[in-house]
């Protein structure tokens, strides 16, 4: 009698990410996901945030699959948001009236200030800046415009450089509120 034997092996994820309250760790069979899941213990998900990204793909990661202990999210390039986080952050910085100590944190105080006044200001000042500059921004404005519109009123953002991406559609999205 002959005996087959198919070995298990066990493979540690290495961490790609962190928050609050996630972990996130990467997809082995799928390269274009992520796992993300709770550092509670036991492992339980808040599904608030979950069904959040499932009625919005369009401003955050698209939401693969959920069971008890994670969710698979369509996984996001960070590497070209954060160059471009960064450069609009620098430039933005350089005009003390407007800039509140951070690109997006920026926008979140004239949201919760009702600072429409301020927004126009800004698109102004980008305008100034060159049209390829200003393509940059308008994207990253219609996010921020998009999040801060479905988000509850009493929300307050932890949006920073870290927290964007790019899809493999090229769509800018935020990957964590």
């Amino acid at each position: 009698m002959k005996h087959n034997i198919e070995e298990i092996i066990i493979k540690q994820k290495k961490k790609v990410g962190s928050g609050q309250e996630h972990n996130v760790y990467p997809s082995y069979k799928n390269p274009d996901s992520v796992f993300k899941t709770p550092k509670s213990s036991p492992p339980k998900i808040r599904m608030s945030w979950v069904y959040l990204f499932q009625e919005h793909p369009d401003i955050f990661p698209k939401v693969l699959q959920i069971k008890n202990n994670f969710v698979e999210l369509e996984k996001l390039d960070t590497n070209k948001a954060i160059d471009e986080y960064t450069l609009l952050d620098s430039f933005l910085s350089d005009n003390e009236q407007l800039y509140d100590g951070d690109f997006a944190y920026t926008f979140s105080v004239i949201f919760r200030n009702n600072d429409y006044d301020k927004l126009d200001e800004i698109d102004e000042y980008f305008n100034i800046l060159g049209d390829k500059v200003f393509q940059i921004y308008s994207k990253w404005r219609n996010l921020l415009v998009k999040f801060f519109d479905v988000m509850p009123y009493d929300y307050f953002s932890d949006l920073h450089v870290g927290q964007f991406g790019y899809s493999k559609d090229g769509k800018l999205k935020i990957l964590d509120i």
